[in-house]
């Protein structure tokens, strides 16, 4: 179930593309394009072939004297590198303030953006980040398309394209929470609204009223969050359509370490402890 893919292929689903034949899915299941060995980009329309994960022309090798800590640059790369990109120049790193509501036409789109693509920009709200963008070497028409990445404390809250258009926010698939949403629908569970990301350390001994009834709790369900002990692990959570017993709403939560799922679980706020299992084959993970 990884997020890896082609950019190509998220302009071509959010139909910025025209002339590119790509299977839509922007699911991001199955990685790139089977034509060839590595993702489509394009060039006026057309689909060449390409490589998802090859370095930029002038593009990463620019980041040294940019700013940019080790650490962001670092994840700059490894989403590049995710999601398919490959960059026609260097990037450029600045700074944004990102507002505390997203909202108005300046932000909205943006985060819609950024929820379709499986980031959560509010990630970023409420401080000044950092903020990268590049030229890409896809072209929609005449206009070569851009890439943007939102960064806090070395953690990207997204990433999107912009096709030079109004609005012009084009989604990108490959975010954590398109992990979280394959998995609930695998699952069958059922969820409402957005969904939030957190990054949030696991300690390595899963012991305690917090972290050892959540270990229980996954095992009671057949996830091993063992999984994620010992690291940062993305934590994605969602209202749920199910409830507690007492007719209270659930929040359905998906602790994932890289592509791996390590459990899922829901939890309330009218209950101690208030955290539930939630049934799921474990290779939905």
């Amino acid at each position: 179930m990884a997020r890896r893919g082609s950019f190509t292929r998220w302009l071509a689903c959010a139909g910025v593309l025209g002339g590119v034949t790509a299977a839509c899915n922007p699911s991001g299941e199955g990685g790139g394009e089977s034509s060839s060995g590595g993702a489509a980009v394009a060039t006026g329309g057309t689909a060449t072939a390409g490589s998802a994960g090859a370095p930029a022309t002038g593009g990463m090798a620019g980041l040294g004297g940019s700013g940019a800590s080790a650490g962001t640059s670092t994840v700059i790369a490894q989403t590049l590198a995710t999601c398919g990109v490959t960059l026609a120049s260097s990037l450029d790193i600045g700074s944004e303030a990102v507002p505390t509501a997203l909202t108005g036409l300046a932000w909205s789109p943006r985060a819609q953006a950024c929820q379709s693509g499986g980031w959560d920009l509010l990630q970023c709200a409420g401080a000044t980040v950092t903020l990268a963008t590049g030229t890409t070497t896809v072209m929609h028409g005449t206009h070569p398309v851009d890439v943007q990445l939102w960064i806090r404390d070395d953690t990207v809250c997204c990433a999107v394209g912009n096709d030079g258009g109004t609005p012009g926010w084009v989604p990108m698939s490959c975010g954590p929470g398109i992990l979280a949403k394959q998995t609930l629908e695998q699952c069958g569970i059922g969820t409402t609204g957005g969904f939030h990301v957190q990054q949030i350390p696991v300690p390595a001994e899963l012991t305690g009223p917090n972290w050892g009834i959540k270990d229980t709790t996954c095992d009671q369900s057949g996830w091993d969050l063992g999984r994620c002990a010992g690291s940062t692990a993305t934590f994605t959570s969602l209202a749920a359509t199910a409830t507690n017993a007492q007719g209270d709403p659930l929040t359905v939560w998906v602790a994932a370490l890289g592509d791996t799922v390590c459990c899922v679980y829901g939890s309330d706020d009218a209950s101690a402890p208030g955290i539930y299992p939630m049934s799921c084959p474990r290779d939905a993970g």
